[in-house]
């Protein structure tokens, strides 16, 4: 139509780019900018760097953040996110701890990713030393989220009883996502009547979820309950269910 795209148009292009996954398309739009000429703000440095570091080229995403001048809690917050996603767990903390020497404040998104980059880097003390910072010195009360990535990161760790007591210690409702969590690691790791107990009570609060069955299904597998195990396959089949 003759409508040249402006830098607001192109943030958008790659927001869709990076919630699709589409790195091909989203390494183009770059070109584009470039060969277009189109001004590079905050906003859209910020909007490349989310891009590259979601679709798997955090290496490109680091180069971006450090060519660019001023950066927001944003730019920073992209990138430790980033690392996270791709088990770059000590280099999220070094960054994070960067951009604390450099005075900007993390925001509660910004703890989201360092929990989530301690937990699948098995960062267990760090995890718990950046959780008591995030409430203590930064005053920030912690989300769902934020308490899905401790307890994740107990479980992958293999304390079940420290993330079980994690969770009753909670001061919000534990939602299905972290009670499912906690589940697959009492699977995991042999806490099977807890693990048992954790689903029954799952069930109660969700009668219709199939995943819910599928999880006391296994538990009884491993406790070689079998006829238990049937007894669900059949309450499943009655209640319409598939895995």
């Amino acid at each position: 139509a003759g409508v040249r795209p402006d830098e607001i148009t192109m943030v958008l292009v790659l927001s869709a780019c990076t919630d699709l996954g589409a790195f091909e398309l989203g390494k183009w739009v770059e070109s584009y900018i470039e060969k277009e000429g189109v001004q590079k703000n905050v906003e859209l440095c910020n909007a490349l760097i989310d891009m590259f570091a979601k679709c798997g080229d955090v290496d490109k995403a680091l180069k971006l953040f450090r060519d660019m001048g001023g950066r927001t809690i944003v730019t920073w917050t992209s990138v430790i996110v980033g690392l996270a996603m791709h088990g770059r767990g000590l280099e999220a903390v070094s960054l994070f701890e960067e951009m604390i020497g450099t005075g900007v404040a993390p925001d509660d998104v910004a703890f989201i990713g360092l929990l989530s980059a301690c937990s699948h880097s098995g960062l267990v003390e760090n995890g718990r030393k950046y959780f008591d910072l995030m409430i203590k010195r930064f005053k920030i009360v912690p989300k769902i989220e934020h308490y899905g990535c401790m307890v994740d990161m107990f479980c992958r760790a293999g304390l079940v009883k420290e993330a079980l007591e994690f969770v009753q210690n909670m001061y919000i409702k534990p939602n299905p996502i972290v009670l499912r969590t906690l589940i697959s690691a009492c699977r995991a790791h042999g806490e099977l009547k807890l693990g048992e107990s954790i689903t029954k009570q799952l069930i109660r609060n969700e009668p219709m979820h199939e995943s819910n069955y599928v999880l006391l299904s296994n538990i009884y597998a491993k406790m070689s309950h079998w006829e238990k195990k049937t007894k669900i396959r059949e309450l499943m089949d009655k209640r319409g269910m598939k895995k």
